[in-house]
């Protein structure tokens, strides 16, 4: 039979008619029809494919399996479909498969009945929460991580750890660190149970639970879900390491000169502050004190300009002055009057004692210019 190549997964549709018991290969050959099957098939489809399946074997339970949602078939829709497709599955796999088959009736009696009680007309969609989500979007891995357990309990001397990647799974099936849950959830008992047992206990009905078994054996099976958990650590520490950091919310420029002091004017001088966003960014900051009568000169440090943090200015050279004017009325009048060019000039030309600047405005400070 010639493999078609599918166009969603990559993944080439296996002969499943092909994958008989006899076969050399037919763990290899039943596993490929098991991952076609997980990556091409819809719960939608498996759950037609189930229905299907018991309208050969048995109607009776037919309506109230058909009564379920469809992610609920994510496990026993592969069993269903492979066999309808005239795979040969494990003769410990039918009794796996009417187990599941018994639970969908329980609940899907509990559906009707509760669509009867209610008499609802038209069907409405299940509400599912984000566990129920994260369950059904790890069913899918947790179906393949089962198949290799049956497979440990048809041929326990055979059973090979070859092959069996637990981290590719979850990779491919796209599964977060906070799906790891449920994975754990589901291999958690036997893997405490089968440890116990590895260990010695006195436990009677343990004991004969596993007396069936090697305990060479078993060990495979123990490493097996040592292997899943190992799996789900690597998934969380990764996750941990490409987690981009919560971004910032940046600070209004309201915030960031909301404690910022100055004097908004000053009658005597007839001078008028710029308003204090003007020093954000800011190449240069002209400040005067009204109260020392210093005239000082802020020069920033980089290209980001002058920044604010509460009451004093940020990322400025140490070259920033300030120096006492004699005849504060004139000279302001002046500067007022300066060019850019002139203005970088003036206080070279103020003769009194240069005095570097602190960065701490006050009520007695006046923004005079701000330079972009």
């Amino acid at each position: 039979m010639t493999k078609v190549k599918s166009t969603v997964s990559g993944l080439s549709r296996p002969d499943f008619s092909a994958v008989k018991k006899e076969n050399k290969n037919y763990k290899r050959l039943f596993r490929d029809a098991m991952y076609y099957v997980h990556y091409e098939m819809s719960p939608a489809d498996l759950k037609k494919e189930t229905e299907k399946w018991l309208k050969v074997t048995n109607k009776e339970k037919l309506t109230y399996v058909s009564a379920c949602e469809d992610f609920r078939f994510s496990v026993v829709g592969k069993y269903c479909f492979l066999i309808n497709h005239k795979t040969e599955i494990e003769d410990s796999l039918y009794s796996r498969i009417n187990e599941m088959i018994d639970e969908l009736v329980e609940i899907g009696k509990k559906i009707t009945l509760e669509k009867e009680e209610k008499k609802v007309e038209k069907e409405v969609a299940p509400i599912i929460s984000i566990q129920e989500r994260m369950k059904m979007q790890t069913d899918g891995v947790t179906g393949i991580f089962d198949s290799w357990i049956d497979e440990f309990i048809s041929n326990p001397g055979k059973f090979s750890l070859e092959g069996k990647d637990p981290l590719t799974e979850i990779k491919t099936a796209n599964l977060k660190a906070n799906h790891n849950k449920f994975i754990l959830d589901f291999i958690e008992k036997d893997s405490q149970l089968l440890k116990e047992f590895l260990e010695g206990t006195e436990c009677e009905q343990l004991n004969e639970a596993y007396s069936r078994y090697k305990k060479s054996d078993l060990k495979k099976l123990f490493a097996l879900f040592e292997k899943i958990k190992d799996a789900c650590q690597f998934q969380k520490e990764s996750s941990k390491v490409t987690k981009k950091p919560r971004a910032k919310k940046p600070i209004s420029k309201e915030k960031l000169i909301s404690k910022l002091k100055f004097m908004k004017e000053h009658a005597e001088y007839s001078i008028v502050s710029e308003s204090p966003e003007n020093i954000l960014g800011a190449k240069e900051v002209w400040v005067f004190n009204t109260k020392t009568r210093k005239l000082g000169r802020y020069l920033a440090l980089d290209i980001t300009g002058i920044s604010v943090k509460g009451t004093s200015l940020l990322n400025f050279s140490d070259t920033s002055i300030e120096k006492t004017l004699r005849k504060p009325k004139e000279q302001l009048k002046e500067f007022k009057n300066l060019s850019k060019a002139k203005m970088s000039k003036y206080l070279d030309e103020i003769k009194s004692t240069d005095i570097k600047l602190n960065g701490r405005l006050s009520e007695h400070h006046i923004i005079l210019k701000t330079i972009r």
